[in-house]
């Protein structure tokens, strides 16, 4: 088991939980004050940290998985 790695995918994971929560919060802020000239920036800041969060649990997990069971050797 590489430490290393595990603890740097439960942070990634960790930020992606966080993201989980904050991206759809910012999302429906927009959302609900349409008419508010900050509509777009803040409409395109919840999808990009949407995005951000699928991107970090993707890496998150990977990482997981490899600090877990380690590179598989082929014969």
């Amino acid at each position: 088991m590489n430490n290393t790695l595990f603890k740097k995918s439960l942070r990634k994971i960790f930020y992606f939980i966080i993201l989980c929560f904050v991206s759809p919060i910012v999302i429906m802020q927009a959302f609900k004050n349409q008419e508010n000239i900050l509509f777009f920036p803040v409409l395109l800041l919840g999808v990009f940290l949407s995005s951000i969060a699928v991107a970090m649990g993707f890496i998150g997990i990977n990482q997981l998985v490899k600090s877990l069971i380690g590179k598989i050797k082929k014969d």
